[in-house]
């Protein structure tokens, strides 16, 4: 009852979000506004959208969907070395259609249940190492995150002292030395279990939990430099990709390494579940984000739905394969049965 509830508020405050950007949308800051109702500047801007989504550069779009697919088979590449390393011969081929299913899950399904729980569940029924599978999904999480911040680490000092994203650079170097913290004390097991605040099942039990994924990779340090390597290369990919889309609809100033800033920032503040999917937020941040480096909103705004679009056409993909699993168990069932507690 608790997860419907939260659901539905999640549900309207998305809703209450995207509505107010859209109709704050302004296509110049000479754009005449004035006389209309919200509802008619909201049919206005729609209409806006609408024009810029569909004149896109169809050969730039398609160059985009192709780099989306690339940067797929190279996130399943990584969780499969994640797999072998510890023995678990999972055929690359039901690497990828697990892969795909789990995308579907987070980017299309308004379920609860990650894509990531989903996507580990198949796999347990392929190895006796259930929990073990769990701890690769979890690993290759975290470095695919952990890699998008380093990179925006890397692009931050650039804009630190100079230019529109100085304090959104320094939100992420902030966010980054955190991260870093986080690290260092899933090395002391000992010391996050004696910090009363973080009691069992609480922070410190996510810690716990993450320290033990990693510390099988401890001694694995060739398998983790190549998973960063090509979580790096996976993270520009989709970044260039955003590139692409703002060139496709038209926009001719957009300055690439101001994307290596912001679209990290945004993906990290979409991480927040506070609406479905991301909706309303990402919109939200797209606008905001965008508008400091002067970008108008009416190309941010369909940047954001563009990418969305793109990525849940490609994110189809995994509906036959999960139609094709014929599964007996509930979603909820399935979320019950993930744990990182024994084989």
């Amino acid at each position: 009852m608790k997860n419907k509830i939260y659901m539905v508020l999640r549900l309207f405050l998305g809703a209450g979000i995207l509505f107010y950007v859209l109709t704050s949308i302004r296509m110049g800051a000479d754009a005449d506004y004035a006389g209309m109702s919200l509802f008619g500047k909201l049919f206005h801007n729609i209409d806006l959208l609408k024009d810029k989504i569909l004149g896109v550069d169809k050969l730039l779009f398609m160059t985009g969907m192709v780099l989306i697919l690339i940067a797929y088979m190279i996130s399943f590449i990584r969780w499969y070395f994640l797999l072998k390393v510890h023995e678990i011969n999972i055929p690359f081929k039901r690497v990828v259609s697990l892969g795909f299913i789990g995308v579907l899950f987070n980017n299309i399904m308004p379920s609860t249940v990650g894509g990531d729980i989903v996507k580990a569940y198949y796999a347990t029924k392929d190895t006796s190492k259930r929990s073990v599978v769990v701890t690769t999904v979890l690993v290759d999480r975290v470095i695919g995150m952990g890699s998008l911040l380093l990179i925006s680490v890397a692009a931050a000092p650039f804009f630190l002292f100079n230019g529109q994203l100085r304090e959104v650079s320094a939100v992420l170097i902030a966010v980054f030395i955190f991260a870093l913290f986080i690290f260092w004390l899933m090395l002391h097991p000992k010391l996050m279990q004696k910090i009363s605040l973080l009691k069992k099942g609480g922070i410190s039990g996510k810690l716990i939990e993450m320290y033990k994924a990693f510390y099988f990779y401890k001694d694995k340090t060739r398998v983790l430099i190549w998973s960063i390597i090509m979580s790096v290369i996976l993270q520009l990919i989709m970044i260039y990709v955003q590139y692409i889309f703002i060139c496709a609809m038209g926009y001719k100033n957009a300055g690439f390494a101001d994307f290596l800033i912001l679209i990290p920032a945004i993906t990290y503040i979409c991480a927040i579940p506070i609406s479905i999917m991301g909706w309303g937020v990402g919109e939200a941040a797209y606008k905001t984000l965008f508008n400091l480096v002067g970008i108008s909103s009416v190309y941010s705004v369909g940047l954001s739905l563009i990418s969305r679009i793109s990525m849940m056409a490609v994110n189809l993909i995994g509906l036959p394969l999960y139609i094709n699993h014929k599964p007996t168990e509930s979603l909820k069932e399935i979320k019950e049965s993930i744990t990182l507690k024994g084989d």
